[in-house]
């Protein structure tokens, strides 16, 4: 049965029947015991038909391991390929030993081809494949003689191509050694299908036995049958050598007589990589490019890695030999070739390229080299790019560098996510900088790392930044916020290079100061002044002042009082312009400085002027002009401090140089006297103080302490000009400010006669005392002390001529007389000295004063007409003229014209007061009266003689009646004798008019002239108040007259009070001033003036007034009496009794002891203890049982205004109120 015939029973009854659904037992399984007999039953000889996925679904229980030896070769290739079955290498050795039995080629060959049949490509784990190829050859081997070209490619190219790649060299050495060419290419290409499985190890070897077939039948291999479809030398390798070519070395290619071109197409990469790297070739700058060229034009990049893998292991000299270009050209043709690959690259990948395999060759890049890599890669792939060039950094020009920079920025702008570029988890800005940047950090901008990451704090990676990023770091203020961040800042600097750092930085900080605190600006200038060396001489002058007046101009705005001394410690140890710059500089800020920075200034000054070399800048010229500049707008020492910089010089030379102008100025400083003894130390040094004083106008606080200073000096001047000059100009705006302790003695006891007389006269005449702390008697103190301190009489000197004045009262005691006692004067000059001072005017009117001691004046006058008897009155200044101690004498015996003229002066200095005796001696030394000369005389007329008044004409008295009215002190007599010679000539006095004419003569009308005037003239002169006060010098009787004749016109009581005037009330008879009722005026009574027995007349019309009993006079208060009163209210009684009582500013009512008692009977027992309530005087009637205990203090303080001579002896009132008195004292002590 021929193979058709067999397949379609199987196909058509077999495995229909056992496949069938109707049956009971579907596979015929039940009734047969094992895999063999079920195969065997059911198939026969036809089971090889069947496919093992067949016998599986027929019979589920099928094990074709157990029937091996029944299965057909097909289907063991169907076991092998099996999932469990592919890898058990037991079971392939098991299925070749059944494949040997038999015909065992051709069942290896329908094994093999029902591997290739399946469908299924069967993937071999190594060792099973190795197996395979090995049991296979085992086969194979020994008939490979005997096979055709077609043989050849069957089995090469079909059968073996799952497992070829287990092809040993000894298995190639044995198929290939008699073989010709034919056959060997068709096995090349076999073997070149499974190239890439093929193990590298395995591969050399296969190469080695395939070039060894070449060399053996070169001169075959190279015959035109051998060659036959070979173009080329590139298809002589492909076709003799396949991809093993690759294996092969560039001379083994060379023995082959191939072009170099064509060897270089087909050498491996890393035969690529050997053949440059021998010697010679890769300083052949063509060569290098050739084979570049060819490798990165056709290569894959695992190639190229194999290549690069191989080149750079060489030794960096092998390298080196690479010129210029050709290393330009490796670099420029790998990345292009690489190009389309990087962006599938991981980070490793980058690594092992730029890291390892470009590395030498990255020195070659340039602008075209970063347009290559892709922008798309990863953050962790550029950092190992940027890496791998930063290996190569000392081998990159400047503008390489700048590239490479370029090509960050690029990438990074590119990666911004959020402000944040390439910045990872966990990624500090040290590491995000390292990464980013590597090597090229300092092509960057500070801005350029805020712009990739707007979180960047700079002051933490200072340390990893240049000079340049720093200085623009800290042009930006919000970068900087604490003292921390600039020390972290300049701690990365060298101080070498904090010049280049603040050029920068200054201006930004200038341009913003307000945006930097003091704080960051004050750790600025620490730095500097810490590590900036600036006070090296290494430092010159000129880049002292740049650093001062450029570089820290700006942080010195807002200075911190902490960092002025160190400031001016670098100072002290430069020249002296640096010094002053440093001032100069600091002044132009002063407006931006606390009070405590410009304190701190102003003291460091002081301590460079005091050394280490004291006023080491000051050459010549005004002192003060020097300090002036010195100190600036910081002040201006005080004068302690002020006189202390003077220590190191002889101060007078110093101070002399200062003019007194500018002396002036500093004085007129504010509180810069602190110290008075260092103030007057300048003054006793000075040699222009008297110049100073006269021209410079200082505020008067200063005068005030300038004073005490010059004042020592000012009063020991022996020279009377100088002393004027001192006086009257130094001293002329500064002697207001004398103090007690200036003028006292203790300061003016050695003064000279002349500044002490200068003294006298100033306080005397000029001072002022209601703001000074002492008064004249002070000063007064000090003329006696002084005074009585040396010979008497002080201060003068007849052979002297500045004190040989005879004024000496007035120079040395001046207007202070007033103080001088009797006592003080006998002991200045004794009664002897004093004659030659007495008659000098000028004494003679200080002693006239008012102010003088009435005994100093009397003793001054008796003195005076003791040693001058016969001294003319008329040279008598002032009050001298009022004296009594004046002799009468000496008015006597003067001419008549002196005798006026001290008339005159009496009149008008002594209050109109006339001695008779005096106005007698003077009026004696008129010779003729005129008219003229009463007038002259005055009030003095009086001192006429009877004689000289009737020497008188009437007409001249009669013509003088007005001058001779108004004189008070005439006698009787002469008044008498005036009126009856004027009405002798017949002067008629008739009438008010005439009267009134008569003045104070008025007293010397007779009584029968006065009786005969009409009552209505008399009235009518009566209301005149001068008539009436002439009228009481009359004689009473005169007096009475006048009221009788104006009683006349009305003798009622009420008329009659009001005519008569109230000071004549008095010659009113009592019994005329009985009112009837209601017709008293109680105002009219109470302003006159009343006897008690006037008043007790009208007292009881009280009883019916509404009058203010408070306002009635004492003269009516007088009239009390019990008679009087009982008819009054009790309460008016009372008003009136408390009316008496003791009144400021008013009289006391006089009561008598029958007045006082009748008041304490009528009060009784509701007498209260107010004492002052009543009449003093009425106290004196009170017993114990009025007061109580408590207030007996008080009864006796009121009780001390009585007087106890109204009571009467009988009462012993005196003993029994001094015995009350103790005892009141006594209880008041013990409680």
């Amino acid at each position: 049965m021929d193979s058709d015939t067999q397949q379609a029973v199987f196909t058509h009854f077999i495995q229909p029947f056992l496949s069938r659904n109707d049956s009971s037992d579907p596979g015929c399984i039940s009734f047969v015991n094992g895999s063999l007999n079920w195969l065997v039953a059911n198939f026969g000889n036809f089971s090889y038909l069947a496919t093992l996925k067949d016998l599986l679904a027929l019979n589920p229980n099928f094990s074709s391991v157990q029937i091996l030896s029944q299965l057909a070769p097909s289907q063991m290739a169907q076991l092998i390929v099996s999932t469990s079955s592919s890898n058990d290498t037991v079971l392939i050795d098991q299925v070749f030993n059944q494949l040997e039995q038999g015909n065992a080629l051709k069942n290896v060959d329908q094994f093999f081809a029902q591997l290739s049949a399946s469908g299924q490509v069967p993937v071999f784990q190594p060792v099973v494949r190795d197996l395979l190829m090995n049991r296979t050859f085992g086969i194979i081997g020994p008939q490979l003689k005997h096979f055709n070209t077609e043989d050849f490619y069957i089995w090469f190219h079909i059968r073996l191509v799952y497992v070829l790649a287990s092809f040993t060299p000894e298995m190639l050495q044995l198929t290939i050694q008699t073989t010709n060419c034919t056959n060997y290419h068709v096995v090349v290409s076999g073997m070149a299908m499974v190239y890439s499985s093929v193990p590298k190890d395995r591969s050399q070897g296969l190469a080695n036995v395939l070039l060894d077939y070449l060399k053996r039948f070169a001169s075959d291999i190279n015959t035109p049958a051998c060659r036959l479809g070979i173009q080329s030398d590139a298809q002589f390798i492909e076709t003799n050598l396949g991809p093993f070519s690759v294996y092969t070395t560039y001379s083994d290619l060379e023995a082959l007589n191939l072009s170099l071109v064509t060897v270089v197409d087909f050498l491996s990469p890393a035969q690529k990589a050997a053949f440059l790297l021998q010697s010679q070739n890769l300083s052949n700058e063509t060569l290098v490019i050739l084979v570049f060229t060819k490798l990165t034009n056709s290569s894959s990049i695992n190639d190229l890695e194999s290549f690069f893998e191989k080149f750079v292991n060489s030794s960096a000299e092998t390298l080196s030999t690479i010129t210029p270009r050709g290393r330009d050209a490796i670099l420029n043709l790998t990345l292009t070739a690489l190009g389309p690959q990087l962006s599938v690259l991981n980070a490793e990948g980058f690594k092992l390229w730029f890291q390892v395999y470009l590395t030498p060759f990255l020195p070659g890049a340039k602008n075209s080299t970063f347009e290559i890599i892709p922008l798309n890669i990863t953050c962790n792939s550029y950092q190992q790019i940027i890496k791998g060039f930063g290996s190569v950094l000392p081998q990159l020009s400047v503008s390489q560098s700048q590239e490479v920079f370029k090509f960050e920025l690029h990438y990074l702008r590119g990666q911004t996510l959020s402000g944040l570029s390439c910045v990872q988890s966990g990624m500090d800005d040290s590491l995000w900088l390292e990464v980013n940047f590597g090597q090229f950090l300092s092509e960057a901008s500070f801005q350029d790392f805020l712009s990739l990451k707007n979180n960047f704090r700079g002051v933490d990676v200072a340390n990893l930044l240049t000079v340049g990023q720093l200085s623009q770091l800290a042009a930006i203020p919000s970068q900087l916020t604490s003292q921390e961040d600039v020390a972290k800042v300049m701690t990365a600097i060298n101080p070498a290079e904090f010049g280049a750092f603040f050029d920068a930085v200054s201006p930004a900080i200038e341009a913003q100061s307000a945006n930097y605190s003091t704080e960051v600006k004050s750790a600025f200038i620490l730095a500097v002044f810490a590590r900036g060396n600036l006070s090296s001489s290494a430092v010159t002058d000129e880049d002292f002042l740049h650093w001062l007046t450029v570089r820290l101009r700006p942080l010195f705005v807002n200075l911190s009082p902490s960092l002025v001394t160190p400031l001016f410690q670098i100072g002290i140890h430069r020249n002296c312009n640096s010094s002053k710059e440093i001032v100069n500089l600091l002044d132009t800020l002063r407006l931006t400085f606390s009070n405590n920075t410009e304190e701190e200034i102003y003291n460091n000054i002081v301590i460079s002027l005091q050394g280490p070399t004291a006023l080491k800048c000051y050459k010549s010229g005004s002192f003060y002009t020097y300090l002036k500049s010195s100190f600036l707008g910081f002040g201006f020492p005080n004068v302690s401090t002020f006189v202390s910089l003077l220590s190191t010089t002889p101060k007078s030379e110093l101070l002399n140089t200062i003019s007194p102008a500018d002396l002036g100025n500093f004085l007129s400083q504010p509180n810069v006297i602190n110290v008075q003894s260092s103030l007057c130390d300048i003054f006793n040094n000075y040699n222009n103080t008297l110049a100073f004083l006269e021209t410079e106008d200082v505020p008067d606080d200063v005068k005030k302490q300038i004073l005490p200073c010059v004042w020592p000096t000012a009063l020991k001047i022996t020279q009377k000009i100088e002393v004027d000059v001192w006086f009257e100009k130094g001293l002329k705006n500064y002697l207001k400010f004398l103090s007690k302790n200036l003028i006292s003695f203790t300061e003016v006891k050695n003064a000279s006669c002349y500044a002490f007389q200068k003294l006298v006269y100033y306080m005397g005449n000029n001072f002022t005392y209601n703001t000074s702390n002492f008064g004249e008697a002070d000063v007064y103190d000090t003329i006696r002390s002084y005074l009585t301190a040396g010979p008497e009489p002080r201060c003068y000197n007849a052979s002297d001529p500045y004190l040989n004045s005879t004024a000496w009262f007035a120079n040395s005691i001046g207007n202070f007389v007033k103080f001088l006692t009797l006592g003080d004067l006998t002991s200045f000059v004794s009664a002897t000295q004093i004659q030659i001072f007495l008659t000098n005017t000028i004494n003679l009117e200080l002693f006239s004063s008012s102010t003088v001691l009435q005994t100093v004046s009397n003793y001054y006058i008796t003195q005076l007409f003791q040693f001058n008897p016969t001294f003319n009155p008329i040279n008598l200044p002032g009050s001298f003229l009022c004296s009594s101690n004046i002799p009468v004498l000496a008015y006597s015996s003067i001419s008549e014209a002196d005798a006026l003229s001290v008339l005159g002066r009496r009149q008008k200095l002594c209050n109109g007061t006339d001695d008779p005796e005096i106005s007698a001696a003077l009026a004696s030394n008129i010779k003729t009266v005129t008219q003229q000369t009463l007038v002259d005389l005055g009030s003095a007329s009086s001192g006429l003689s009877i004689s000289q008044i009737t020497s008188v004409s009437s007409s001249v008295l009669v013509s003088s009646l007005s001058t001779l009215g108004t004189v008070t002190t005439w006698s009787q007599s002469q008044v008498t004798t005036i009126i009856q010679s004027i009405t002798t000539s017949g002067f008629q006095i008739n009438s008010a008019a005439s009267l009134l004419s008569l003045g104070t003569l008025v007293s010397g009308v007779p009584s029968k002239t006065i009786g005969k005037i009409p009552a209505t003239e008399l009235l009518q002169a009566s209301a005149n108040t001068n008539f009436i006060s002439n009228l009481l010098t009359a004689p009473t009787v005169i007096q009475e007259i006048v009221v009788q004749k104006i009683i006349s016109l009305n003798s009622s009581p009420a008329m009659m009070v009001v005519n008569v005037p109230d000071a004549l009330a008095t010659a009113i008879p009592p019994a005329m001033l009985v009112f009837p009722q209601g017709t008293a005026d109680i105002n009219v009574l109470n302003k006159k003036t009343w006897t008690p027995d006037q008043s007790s007349m009208f007292f009881s019309s009280l009883a019916e007034t509404t009058f203010d009993i408070e306002q009635l006079s004492p003269y009516v208060l007088q009239g009390f009496t019990c008679t009087v009163v009982q008819k009054m209210k009790m309460s008016k009684i009372k008003q009136l009794i408390q009316a008496c009582r003791p009144r400021n500013k008013r009289a006391k009512v006089l009561l008598t002891e029958s007045q006082l008692t009748c008041m304490y009977n009528l009060l009784g027992g509701s007498l209260s203890q107010n004492f002052t309530d009543y009449p003093a005087d009425m106290l004196v009637y009170f017993s114990s049982q009025n007061i109580q205990k408590n207030n007996c203090r008080s009864y006796l303080s009121a009780l001390g205004a009585a007087d106890f001579s109204v009571v009467s002896s009988v009462l012993n009132k005196a003993s029994q109120l001094f015995g009350e008195a103790r005892t009141c004292l006594v209880s008041v002590i013990h409680s």
